[in-house]
């Protein structure tokens, strides 16, 4: 009887165990949508400088760019008459390489990371072939994890959907578990397959960059000295936060939305809420939940 006892509570704590597994919530981490490409808020049509995400906890982090584009460096355009994606042109060769560009990822506390796009192209056919690599830290190795998959239809151009076996929001890619919890990765979409022409515009949109906390906390990622010595707790309908002056704080909620940012924190600081949920604060790129 007793060895059936045990069997039934280690049954029962595996079962409790996978099921918040299941359960545990998927934050965003860095989302490119593009909707401030529109050609009414634009004085210029094309950048050559990256950019910071349009949303998620860690927009101040990463930045996203294209790389090689027929020896001019970085640099991508949208368009004059639609908006809300962008895309980049003189692909037709095979060097030097070409490729969209996500870097400077903080995962520190984030595991089960994954990515999703969606890409077009500006003629039916033929079209142009991806594979996505990651690499840890600067002076990794660029290894692939997805693809090569091919992009060879055109689509409405305001709305770019995934084509043949891309990464799209409803199946998107997960990451090698060696990127989780890292203090900088590096995502890049390469060419493997080129255009048949200069011209052909290669599009992207929708890049998703999402994650799970490590069950460790939501402390995960900072060292000894400043778990010990920032805190971050709920009173009422209030955030506190302690220990942190002279940093930077923002707080947002697990959809990636900025509620409030704090410059230079003071030694005590709290700030009311509007309503009850899930919330995450971010002081100085290290990550805090809370949950009212």
């Amino acid at each position: 009887m007793k060895k059936i006892t045990l069997i039934l509570a280690s049954t029962f704590i595996c079962s409790i165990s996978l099921l918040a597994n299941s359960q545990a919530e998927r934050i965003s981490l860095a989302e490119w949508t593009f909707d401030w490409c529109t050609p009414a808020a634009a004085s210029t049509t094309s950048k050559t400088t990256a950019v910071a995400p349009d949303r998620g906890i860690l927009a101040s982090t990463t930045l996203f760019a294209t790389e090689n584009i027929s020896g001019s460096g970085r640099g991508f355009s949208w368009p004059t008459s639609t908006g809300y994606y962008v895309y980049s042109t003189n692909w037709n060769t095979a060097s030097p390489e070409k490729y969209w560009w996500v870097y400077g990822l903080n995962t520190k506390g984030y595991t089960n990371i994954q990515l999703s796009s969606k890409h077009s192209n500006s003629t039916t056919t033929p079209g142009y072939t991806l594979e996505i690599q990651y690499k840890i830290g600067e002076s990794g190795a660029w290894t692939k994890f997805y693809g090569p998959f091919d992009v060879t239809k055109t689509v409405t151009l305001n709305n770019p959907t995934a084509i043949g076996d891309g990464p799209t929001p409803e199946s998107p890619a997960t990451l090698p578990e060696e990127c989780s919890d890292q203090d900088k990765i590096e995502i890049r979409y390469l060419m493997t397959v080129p255009t048949q022409a200069a011209g052909v515009q290669v599009r992207i949109d929708a890049i998703i960059l999402s994650g799970i906390e490590k069950e460790t906390g939501p402390v995960s990622g900072l060292n000894d000295r400043e778990n010990n010595s920032i805190k971050v707790f709920t009173t009422d309908n209030k955030i506190n936060i302690r220990g942190a002056e002279g940093l930077n704080a923002v707080i947002y909620s697990t959809s990636g939305s900025k509620i409030k940012e704090i410059n230079s924190l003071p030694s005590s600081y709290e700030v009311e809420l509007s309503g009850a949920g899930v919330y995450i604060v971010n002081i100085n790129g290290k990550a805090f939940k809370v949950i009212f």
